[in-house]
């Protein structure tokens, strides 16, 4: 095979590079060529835009709204974890600032969530699968300062996060190396923690999956369970009035470490990790509506990446950084999802 002097297309270089290694390694050919992903915008369902990309690249970090403002909490660099916080204005300003850092130990796969304006940052992990940590942080964005709440009742990261009535959600994730059906309660009026597991534990163990609230139930989408190859579709429903669970349609695309994001009072699930392509990275955007527990098909992330989250500013679906590849991969790229694109 001859490979072209000049290429036109970037996407093509790693599928180039293994054809080339499977002729000089095999003498002839390796099987089928993985495809890449697929990012063809799919007319009526919205479209990406670019944004001013992150400060430094990052993947596994957390993200939550505060107002208009987009905050992204720790994570890992290519020099590993990181404890830093940064601010996202949205257009006209279309900036990031960096804030006070979170004390403590530097980790990725912590949770974050928001309740009266105060930022809470929970766990998270110092290596994968672990070790993970207890601690509980909270930012006030009006002072940049932070402080020190009461410790998790067990150590927790890449765990779910809702918020339900001013309260705290921390569902599975990965505890003491292992997956976990785990389900916490916080209250940060009383800064007080209930360990609801024995009477409401998730009926699916996993990690790498998000939690969306919609209605004042927690949507616990997808996932794994430990390794990037056991992905999964499973969409079980908490409501934690009733503290009960209930089965919703399957995710059409199993997948984990994707982004979340409730847009219009339905449930976006964008990119992930362990897709069979090139990158191993997906693309799908896809949309759940709870009121007819139904899916369908929105257009792809343009950049597909794995490892980051979401946050939601006035019908824009931000997702900053994570992992262009599969595993330790990182990107600054910054792009948002909106229908008002198209």
């Amino acid at each position: 095979m001859v490979l072209p002097n000049r290429v036109t297309d970037l996407r093509l270089v790693p599928v180039l590079w293994i054809l080339a290694l499977c002729i000089l390694l095999g003498g002839g050919t390796c099987g089928p060529v993985l495809p890449l992903p697929d990012t063809e915008p799919i007319p009526g369902g919205g479209a990406w835009r670019s944004f001013t990309p992150a400060p430094e690249p990052l993947h596994e970090s957390a993200v939550s709204v505060i107002g208009n403002s987009l905050y992204v909490v720790g994570g890992r660099t290519p020099s590993g974890p990181v404890s830093t916080l940064y601010r996202y204005d949205p257009p006209p300003v279309d900036a990031w600032t960096q804030l006070a850092s979170h004390p403590g130990t530097p980790v990725d796969h912590m949770g974050t969530a928001v309740v009266n304006g105060i930022l809470y940052a929970f766990g998270g992990t110092i290596e994968f699968p672990g070790p993970s940590v207890a601690h509980t942080y909270a930012y006030d964005p009006a002072s940049n300062t932070w402080s020190s709440k009461a410790p998790m009742p067990v150590t927790l990261g890449v765990m779910g996060v809702g918020v339900v009535n001013d309260k705290i959600y921390l569902i599975g994730g990965l505890s003491a190396f292992q997956t976990s059906n785990v389900v916490l309660e916080y209250d940060p009026a009383a800064d007080r923690w209930t360990d609801l597991t024995p009477v409401a534990a998730m009926p699916t163990p996993r990690d790498h999956f998000v939690a969306a609230t919609v209605n004042g139930r927690i949507h616990c989408i997808g996932g794994r369970q430990t390794t990037i190859e056991s992905i999964l579709d499973v969409h079980e429903v908490f409501d934690p009035v009733t503290r009960t669970w209930q089965s919703r349609a399957p995710l059409p695309t199993a997948r984990g470490g994707f982004s979340a994001a409730v847009l219009n009072g339905k449930i976006l699930i964008i990119g992930g990790e362990g897709a069979d392509n090139a990158y191993g990275v997906f693309s799908e955007c896809e949309e759940y509506d709870p009121a007819t527990n139904t899916w369908r098909k929105l257009s792809p992330m343009k950049t597909p990446r794995h490892s980051a989250q979401a946050g939601v500013i006035d019908g824009v679906v931000y997702v900053p950084a994570g992992a262009p590849r599969i595993g330790r991969t990182y990107t600054t790229v910054h792009e948002g999802f909106s229908f008002a694109f198209e």
